[in-house]
């Protein structure tokens, strides 16, 4: 019985494991740059900065471009957007889903370069 119940514990473990490696994609360090132009939504650069292969960093070098929201509401969705283990499950901010998608597009142009 209580090999069994090792052998669970140890599946068990290796399944989150493997689950937290897989969620979590690791970047290359680095500060990585991009315009996005989305059809429909407008456009904004970013300035992704990747500290031990996490997001460390999100910074709009010329200004909000065409993101519409309040200033406080932006910077929290940057916040959660970095402490995400996959920022783009994020959800997005109730009344400016198209502010939030662009950002998200901008930050995964940025990433690209740090796979």
């Amino acid at each position: 019985m209580r090999s069994s119940l090792r052998k669970l514990t140890l599946i068990a473990f290796v399944f989150l494991l493997v689950g937290a490696v897989w969620a979590a994609p690791a970047y290359k360090d680095g500060a990585y740059r991009a315009t996005v132009a989305e059809n429909g939504l407008g456009t904004v650069s970013v300035l992704v900065t990747v500290k031990g292969g996490a997001i460390a960093a999100v910074e709009l070098p010329d200004g909000k471009g065409d993101i519409d929201m309040e200033d406080s509401a932006l910077a929290e969705y940057i916040v959660a957007l970095k402490a995400a283990p996959v920022f783009m499950e994020v959800d997005a901010v109730s009344g400016a889903t198209a502010s939030c998608n662009l950002l998200k597009a901008a930050i995964a142009a940025a990433l690209e370069a740090a796979h």
